[in-house]
């Protein structure tokens, strides 16, 4: 199962799709609590981040009950009603899993910040943050010995 697309560079706010990868900086301190700036955001931070930079990657958690996997990797499973905060599964897709939640946390302190072009670039190239994936298996015996 994929969530998120390598390939993004804008975002939009009613999609569940883009809403499923988000940003945290780490360690502000009690100055930045109420600073927009320093917000859970879905692109990377325009400063940097004391404590380290955490990539969050939520999941569709609704299963069409048919399909192990899709050709996109991504179709079998919907998002609920209410997109990362759960809710109802739509009638197409009516078994709720689990929702599984990635998150990465890059030490992007111990590199210096660079306040007048991109900062951070993921291995696709993409400078923007609204690229990150990913991707989850899981995968057990058929029988019950394990052949």
């Amino acid at each position: 199962m994929l969530q998120g697309n390598p390939f993004r560079k804008t975002f939009d706010k009613s999609n569940p799709d883009d809403n499923a990868v988000s940003y945290v900086c780490l360690g502000g301190g009690p100055e930045t609590a109420n600073d927009p700036e320093w917000f859970q955001r879905n692109d990377f931070f325009k400063h940097n981040c004391p404590g380290g930079m955490r990539a969050q990657v939520n999941f569709r958690s609704c299963w069409d009950g048919k399909n192990l996997d899709s050709p996109d990797h991504a179709s079998h499973m919907a998002w609920p009603s209410g997109g990362v905060d759960g809710g109802t599964c739509p009638s197409s897709h009516p078994v709720h899993l689990p929702m599984l939640f990635y998150e990465v946390i890059y030490e992007v302190q111990k590199f210096p910040f660079n306040s007048v072009g991109p900062t951070w670039v993921f291995a696709q190239g993409d400078t923007t943050g609204y690229g990150m994936h990913g991707d989850f298996v899981n995968g057990w015996p058929t029988t019950a010995n394990g052949d």
